[in-house]
């Protein structure tokens, strides 16, 4: 389903539909500034004005000094930015510019943005990612966004879009920077990406004139060989250029190719030639824009020619600007005595530096200003710039084979997924894991034979019948077989011959070409967090699959070849804000909120979700599992969620009892519990208990009265055998009985007031015990049984010790009394821990993907993803305030207090239909359904302490909250 677009976007993109067909051949007016710049320079300034110097922000290659002395002494007309920072780069750019006289004229290769060369900034995808999809209003408003952020740094020429066809797979430069193999593709798509850049006034510098798509060696390296006869060049390579010069391209960048056709003169670059230039690029196809050489220390001309003797001879074929000459005052002196001699025309070279001044005053430095720096890095990494990379790396996805229905995967089928090139837990498998119960594996490419050996072994052994395959850390060179090992591809090639082999392969097409027998794959196209997170999408239907290969990869995997898999709806998305009508900007005050109590030691660290109509539009972790900072807290780690336990738990397998009809609200406990009879519980019914009105104690340190020397002896041991059989801790292992002596003393314990709402565990220890005799199951098998398997969760279990390996468990507090050791893996609450871990008011792990997906079922009225787990009916009834008046709570839910003058377990705003709980390490969740909302919030923060309240005391969870309905500007009290 394609993105929600805001208004603004959707305008600019119809202007781009409408309007934007074929212009004319640009030209750079002339006026008066021009003229009088021109006149005040000297020659040899004139001859700086040609020149485009190569600057670096970052601090290995640091080279203001350099570049002010050039300045200073040659008036260099500009300088392309090379490697750096934003920050860096624009206090170097205004220093700079402050010492020119001339306002300087700025360039960069920002082919897929400015992270191509700056940190701190946005990547969007490749042209060939792009070309994969069909809409080219998307990359007309990519060029657009890039070309803002181009002018938000003081850039004036970006050198892109490259207008290469990319017919060879073994080039080893271009590749996937061209948009593909089709002339009219890469035409249209160039032409709506230069657009995009021009209409928002850079310069679009279309390359690598007359084509450097079709060479298999690097022109930084040496100098490539074209030998196609005239009519293939002028029909194919030139075409792009031809459309595009014919549009209004503003400037051209010329190769250094040795193109026989065009210029047989031996070792003549096509960037050297004035027959390729003058006499083909301007006489011939009439561009009169800007002409820039590709960099001059590159190795295709510099090899050939000497400082001075290059520029030269650059300057004589036609060309502008010269960029990033080796040795700029030898190329100064040897050009000006070209000029003295008429070795280089004098008219032509006039009309060259007037076209700079003329390029100058078109991007505004006739009225120049430094660049501002505050807000500069959020203005670059805006809400609208990140939106439209998402759509894209949805877009793009390409799935080239498909059998036996393998995608969507199957819920049902044991799966494994493996990361080939990487470890495991990367993005990809992160990603994966907010989807489905699966098991994951990553070893690099460079690992040993037997390494690769085990794997396979281990993966048969375990009968795995699906396996996820993903290829990273790849590349573009065909000499190296695009970066995979050669054992790597054996790997997929065998485990193909044991279980259902679905490949994903975040790398260029071309690498398709080693995997032509397997009969599921998926091209992402790159190795980033964006691409990675659609393909786990695409692999759920969670985001529809309608990407055309580009290029022809095999015989197999033509040119367009593409099978389309629509969204599936029924399941959560993970996108942005943006996606339904908020913005991304507005959510940064939740990571300072975050921050400051991280800063405060309210919780060493913390993982935050927040979905909206369905999408995920904010999913983060914070911080640390400890204040010894020894392992950050990501959006994978699982937490102890306490008495949020209650109602992902409990609640749930109640809910389905009801269901079906096996539970009456109304009846009494001990109607399934016969034991009640004679208690003083035996009158309390289910509700009550529900509702926490049954008059039951708040809770019971049940571990107290084991504490004696002598009977914690006989109950604990740190051997596990048939006796001494319920985990407590790391290493200490209850005695069987224990679990009979915790129901006893809840069965002991007082009652009072019943009727009056009073918080208390125990009442859902008797919940607990009434699901477990009317299925025969424990709670842990039954919740499972019928809710979490069915969701295919793989991250909510009890006992998590046994499940997750402990660097992926968040500890919680330093037990210094009963189980003398840090908890970590084993449930904190010490009466769930005597139960063995499975206690019907705390002990559940589990994140915040998994918790989003319980809440969503909820919010959809008891279904997910084509699986009813309850009637929408029972939903209604257990969410709904209960019909004891003194009460606020919902049937094992909590719920907004309607009373003002008393305190509200949640913001102020939500609504009459909300509902959620909070647990006592720190943990929260709360569903809003007017507004579609769902809020979940995971902390620890009792580590090390338990006698830390801050997270109380400053109401973060709550805090965070009314910031959320702030932001979808809901109609509640004034909260600022």
């Amino acid at each position: 389903m394609p993105m929600k677009l805001p208004r603004i976007l959707l305008f600019s993109l119809s202007f781009f539909l409408l309007s934007h067909s074929r212009g004319q051949v640009y030209r750079f007016p002339q006026n008066a500034w021009v003229d009088s710049v021109y006149a005040l320079l000297t020659p040899e300034q004139r001859i700086g004005q040609l020149i485009m110097a190569a600057a670096y922000s970052n601090p290995d290659q640091y080279n203001e000094k350099d570049l002010l002395y050039l300045i200073e002494r040659y008036q260099i007309g500009g300088v392309i930015f090379f490697k750096g920072s934003p920050q860096r780069q624009v206090e170097m750019l205004n220093t700079l510019q402050a010492s020119s006289p001339i306002p300087l004229l700025v360039g960069i290769d920002a082919e897929w943005g400015l992270n191509m060369r700056l940190d701190s900034t946005l990547k969007f995808p490749r042209q060939m990612a792009l070309a994969a999809f069909d809409d080219d209003s998307l990359i007309y408003e990519m060029g657009r966004e890039i070309g803002r952020q181009c002018k938000r740094l003081g850039i004036h020429v970006n050198f892109a879009p490259v207008a290469d066809i990319n017919n060879n797979p073994n080039n080893p430069v271009i590749n996937d920077r061209s948009f593909g193999e089709d002339r009219g593709m890469v035409a249209r798509k160039s032409l709506a990406y230069m657009r995009g850049l021009q209409d928002e006034g850079i310069i679009a510098c279309i390359k690598h004139f007359p084509g450097h798509g079709d060479t298999e060696t690097d022109s930084h390296y040496d100098l490539p060989i074209l030998r196609f006869p005239y009519d293939r060049l002028d029909s194919l390579e030139l075409y792009p250029f031809r459309y595009l010069i014919d549009s209004g391209a503003m400037s051209v960048m010329t190769a250094h190719l040795y193109v026989i056709t065009l210029d047989p003169t031996p070792k003549q670059a096509s960037s050297l030639s004035r027959r390729i230039v003058r006499d083909k690029l301007i006489d011939s196809m009439g561009f009169e824009g800007l002409i820039f050489t590709d960099a001059l220390n590159m190795k295709g001309v510099s090899k050939y020619f000497n400082p001075g003797e290059l520029e030269i001879r650059a300057l004589m074929a036609g060309n502008d600007v010269l960029l990033f000459p080796e040795d700029i005052p030898a190329a100064i002196t040897k050009v000006q005595m070209a000029l003295d001699s008429c070795l280089i025309d004098s008219l032509e070279f006039q009309h060259s530096v007037k076209k700079v001044l003329a390029a100058k005053y078109v991007s505004g430095l006739h009225t120049y200003k430094p660049v501002a720096i505050p807000g500069l890095i959020a203005d670059l990494n805006n809400g609208h710039a990140l939106a439209l990379i998402d759509e894209m790396s949805s877009r793009q996805l390409t799935l080239v084979a498909r059998k036996k229905k393998q995608v969507p995967l199957h819920k049902n089928k044991k799966t494994a997924c493996v990361a080939i090139g990487d470890v495991q837990w990367n993005a990809f498998h992160k990603s994966m894991n907010a989807y489905g119960n699966y098991d994951f594996f990553g070893i690099q490419r460079d690992a040993k034979s037997i390494a690769f050996e085990q794997l396979r072994d281990y993966l048969k052994q375990e009968k795995y019948e699906v396996v996820v395959i993903s290829l990273h850390n790849t590349n573009r060179l065909k000499t190296k077989q695009y970066g995979l090992s050669t054992r790597g591809i054996e790997l997929v090639k065998e485990i193909s011959e044991f279980s259902e082999v679905v490949l994903v392969s975040f790398g260029i097409p071309y690498n398709l070409q080693y995997f032509e027998k397997q009969e599921n794959i998926l091209v992402a196209y790159q190795d980033i967090n964006e691409n990675m997170e659609k393909a786990a999408a695409a692999l759920h239907a969670a985001s529809p699959i309608e990407g055309k290969l580009p290029v022809t990869a095999t015989r197999n995997f033509a040119f367009q070849t593409g099978i389309d898999v629509p969204l599936d709806s029924g399941l959560l998305r993970y996108s942005l804000p943006e996606r339904v009508g908020l913005r991304s900007a507005d959510f940064l005050r939740i990571d300072s909120a975050i921050r400051y109590a991280l800063d405060e030691k309210v919780f060493p660290g913390c993982q935050v979700l927040v979905a909206k109509s369905g999408e995920v539009i904010y999913h983060k972790g914070f911080g640390y599992f400890d204040y010894e900072k020894t392992r950050a807290v990501e959006t994978n780690s699982i937490y102890d969620i306490a008495s949020v336990t209650k109602i992902a738990a409990t609640t749930l397998a109640l809910m389905h009892l009801y269901d079906h009809g096996k539970i009456d609200l109304d009846k009494k406990a001990s109607f399934y519990l016969k034991e009640l009879k004679k208690t003083n519980k035996a009158n309390i019914t289910l509700r009550q208990l529900l509702t926490h009105t049954a008059g039951l104690g708040s809770w019971i340190p049940f571990y107290k009265n084991t504490l004696e020397p002598e009977i914690y002896a006989s109950l604990y041991s740190n051997c596990r055998d048939h006796e001494y059989s319920l985990p407590v801790g790391d290493e200490m292992f209850a005695h069987y009985s224990l679990r009979d002596s915790v129901w006893k003393w809840t069965l002991k314990s007082p009652v009072k007031d019943q009727g009056a709402y009073l918080y208390s565990d125990l009442g859902f220890f008797i919940l607990q015990k009434i699901v477990e005799r009317i299925s025969g199951k424990s709670l842990d098998a039954y919740v499972n049984e019928h809710v979490y398997a069915p969701l295919n969760l793989g991250n909510t279990v009890f006992n998590a010790w046994a499940h997750f390996p402990q660097e992926r468990v968040v500890p919680t507090e330093y037990d210094s009394v009963f189980r003398k050791q840090l908890i970590r893996s084993y449930v904190h609450d010490p009466a769930a821990a005597m139960l063995g871990g499975v206690g019907g008011n705390a002990g559940l792990f589990s994140n915040c993907s998994d918790l989003a997906i319980l809440m969503q079922l909820l919010l959809n009225g008891g279904s997910y993803h084509h699986h009813k787990i309850f009637k929408k009916e029972t939903v209604l009834t257990f969410i709904a305030y209960s019909e004891f008046k003194q009460c606020r709570r919902g049937l094992g839910f909590d719920k907004p207090e309607p009373s003002p003058d008393k305190g509200t377990p949640c913001s102020r705003c939500c609504s009459a239909n909300s509902f959620g709980h909070s647990g006592f390490t720190g943990t929260y969740v709360w569903v809003d359904p007017d507004y579609d909302l769902i809020y979940i919030f995971l902390s620890n923060r009792i580590h090390p302490d338990a006698t830390n309240t801050k997270i109380s005391d400053l109401n973060v969870r709550t805090q965070i909250q009314d910031l959320l309905y702030e932001f979808i500007d809901a109609d509640c009290p004034d909260i600022r």
